[in-house]
């Protein structure tokens, strides 16, 4: 086998446990397996053991009462801000010209744009790794298989494949509005954008989230409370973005935010005891 054949195959085998992995790997030298061979060989035995996983109710349960539920709400959350993003960075961008750029004007509507564009960021980034992470921590041994099916439902629902619950009506889009035609007129706004959005700050994020739920493993006690209700707390708040028209405010989106504080809070090592690492 090529190197590149050889990386693959390593890749394939990291989905199965670490006992899992050397048997088969161990099995496959022996045999002297060409590449083929051995891919469907491994391919098989990830699909299996991801089956059975899946016998026990308690994934089902995590699917429909977490996964589900975050991702429609982060969905039509995502939608509302990039549309609020897309209108701001068509006025700053694709309306500046070298006469606009001196006028002290522009420069104030840059300056008050800027916090809500920055805030709106963080919080989708940081509502979307506390989903991951929650997930994650509630089924740990079926995250690869949550993995791919928040990313595939992240998708469809995007798409209009699967009905959206939630009435549109508690979380207007910019692109409702007969006066934002203009920004949505142009593709990049209208199609790119939003699936821009949906990989960086939604799919990346928390897969990311469900990777760090690891750490509830070994954690105990108090400690293990916190680092699932955290997270936990800080998704009442994106439900609240939908839900409670009233209450969209900054205040909620320094709410959001904090996951990804919380995010790089959990990643220092230097603050998490001793017990709380993975060995």
């Amino acid at each position: 086998m090529t190197s590149l054949q050889v990386t693959l195959l390593a890749w394939l085998s990291s989905f199965l446990d670490e006992n899992d992995r050397e048997t088969v790997l161990g099995d496959l030298a022996e045999e002297d397996a060409g590449y083929k061979a051995s891919a469907m060989a491994v391919c098989g035995l990830v699909l299996r053991k991801e089956l059975e996983r899946w016998r026990s109710i308690s994934p089902w349960l995590a699917l429909v009462l977490l996964l589900l539920p975050c991702v429609f709400l982060l969905v039509v959350v995502t939608n509302a801000v990039t549309d609020v993003n897309a209108i701001y960075l068509w006025m700053l961008v694709n309306n500046a010209d070298p006469d606009l750029l001196r006028q002290a004007g522009y420069w104030s509507t840059v300056k008050g744009c800027m916090p809500q564009l920055l805030w709106s960021v963080l919080a989708l980034a940081g509502w979307s790794w506390c989903s991951g992470f929650v997930i994650g921590a509630a089924c740990w041994k079926v995250r690869r298989s949550n993995l791919i099916l928040m990313g595939l439902l992240v998708g469809f629902v995007q798409l209009g494949w699967i009905p959206f619950p939630v009435p549109s009506v508690l979380l207007p889009h910019g692109r409702d509005f007969v006066g934002n035609a203009a920004v949505f007129r142009n593709a990049f706004y209208r199609d790119v954008f939003p699936w821009l959005i949906l990989l960086l700050l939604v799919v990346v994020p928390a897969a990311r989230g469900q990777c760090d739920a690891r750490r509830t493993g070994s954690a105990v006690g108090k400690e293990k409370f916190l680092m699932i209700t955290a997270p936990g707390l800080i998704l009442l708040s994106l439900a609240a973005q939908v839900f409670l028209p009233a209450s969209h405010s900054f205040g909620l989106f320094y709410c959001g935010a904090a996951g990804v504080i919380l995010h790089f809070v959990l990643r220092d090592q230097r603050r998490i005891p001793a017990r709380l690492q993975t060995s």
